[in-house]
Formats: C-alpha cells, sequence, structure tokens
C-alpha cells in the first residue's frame, strides 16, 4: 500500500502528521497556495510520490468533502496553521472587501509571515466568494516585539504600493478594497491616524 493511500482526511491525523518545520520552509520557498503547501507538510512529507494531484482528488471526494470545506474556510479566515498546529499564532487577521491578510507568527523560528489573498468576485451578487484567487506570503521578518494593528495594515499598505503604480494603487482606494467587514474604510482610519 502507498503511504498516499494510507491518509485519512480527519482533524486528529492531520494534527499528528503536520509537520510545522516543513511549513515554515514552505511558506518560504513556494509560496502560491497555501492549501497546497499544508498538504504538502503533510501528507506528502512521507511519500515518495511529491504529485498533489492524487492526495487533491483523494480530498475532493464525495466522503472527504466536508473536510476539504473546513481546510478551505481555515486558509481563507487565517486559521489554517494554527488551527493544526499550536507552533503558529493568528496575530492579526484583516478581512477588507476582496482582500484577507493575516499576520502569522511561528514560535519555532520566530518568524512572522504575512499572508495575503484576494477573493474572487462575485459580479451578479456583489460579494466576495469564499474561494482564493490570489494567494502569496507577501512579508517575511523577524520582530522583537508583536505588531499593533496600525503597524500591520501600514506593512499591507506598503506591499500594495511596491506591488501597484501609482495609478493602480489610487484605483484600489477609490474601489473600497480597504474597506472592512464592518464598513470601516481602513485606509481613511490610517492616513487620519485613527
Amino acid at each position: 500500500m502507498k503511504e498516499l493511500d494510507k491518509v485519512k482526511f480527519t482533524v486528529p491525523y492531520f494534527r499528528k502528521i503536520f509537520d510545522y518545520k516543513q511549513m515554515c520552509k514552505e511558506l518560504t520557498s513556494f509560496p502560491t497556495d497555501l492549501l497546497g503547501q499544508f498538504l504538502w507538510s503533510s501528507a506528502l512529507k512521507n511519500s515518495e510520490d511529491k504529485d498533489l494531484e492524487p492526495i487533491m482528488k483523494r480530498l475532493y471526494t464525495d466522503k472527504t468533502i466536508k473536510f476539504a470545506y473546513l481546510l478551505e474556510t481555515k486558509v481563507i479566515d487565517g486559521t489554517l496553521l494554527p488551527f493544526f498546529s499550536d507552533n503558529f499564532k493568528l496575530i492579526h487577521s484583516l478581512k477588507m472587501n476582496i482582500q484577507r491578510a493575516h499576520l502569522i507568527y511561528s514560535k519555532y523560528n520566530k518568524t512572522y509571515y504575512f499572508l495575503n489573498m484576494f477573493l474572487f468576485w462575485d459580479d451578479k451578487n456583489k460579494e466576495p466568494l469564499d474561494q482564493v484567487d490570489v494567494f502569496d506570503v507577501a512579508k517575511i521578518f523577524k520582530n522583537k516585539k508583536k505588531l499593533t494593528t496600525k503597524e500591520f495594515f501600514q506593512i499591507i499598505v506598503e506591499n500594495d504600493k511596491k506591488k501597484y503604480s501609482e495609478k493602480e494603487f489610487k484605483t484600489l482606494i477609490k474601489d473600497k478594497v480597504y474597506v472592512d467587514e464592518k464598513g470601516r474604510n481602513l485606509f481613511d482610519l490610517y492616513i487620519n491616524k485613527k
């Protein structure tokens, strides 16, 4: 029996096999798909078959679809890593329009990971879908003191300013990308030092 065939899609099983040290390496090496990196650092870590496709097929069967949705939800709300390992701690989570920005801390390597994602937009219902369109680890850094929400938001803004042209950045502000789920415009609050 292949190692991959032994994988059980349950929370206790994944908590047991999740390799948080490998995950820290994955976050610095291939920061493009958090769910894929999570599976790589757990289900695939002892397997000679390093192809994600077979494990993803098994994850999305009728029998395991609830577990798959649990993982997807935890990716979007920033709790995936802390849920499966107490090495990781969610420090800040900002849910703005289609953007989700999470600051995760790893006790193992005393490192902060800024996980940044944009969700697909539903034009018909004028709301974000619970599906990640773009994911990246926008910044990795060490810091002696815990960042405030304002300091974290400043990192988000600086990241977006680097990523986009001045015109595109102004469009982000105009399109209210920085409006949180309570309707507050975080960019306006930040500019006005609130």
